[in-house]
């Protein structure tokens, strides 16, 4: 779990537009393996891909989740 955390500052040097590998280094090497439903049912844009990243690697306690779609 913790190779597919997105700390909530690398994820505010996203930019919506960019390409994927303008920002590749900033991203963690796993999605998460586990989304919650809401994130699995999400619509996403056609042709796209997303991925799941949690904030932090706390299990119990609450943490953003990020659906990052390519």
């Amino acid at each position: 779990m913790t190779r597919s955390v997105l700390p909530p500052s690398r994820f505010g040097e996203l930019e919506t537009g960019r390409r994927r590998a303008d920002f590749a280094r900033l991203l963690p090497p796993r999605t998460y393996p586990d989304p919650p439903d809401r994130a699995r049912a999400a619509p996403r844009p056609p042709g796209t891909a997303c991925d799941v990243n949690r904030s932090g690697s706390d299990r119990v306690g609450r943490v953003a989740v990020y659906r990052l779609c390519r």
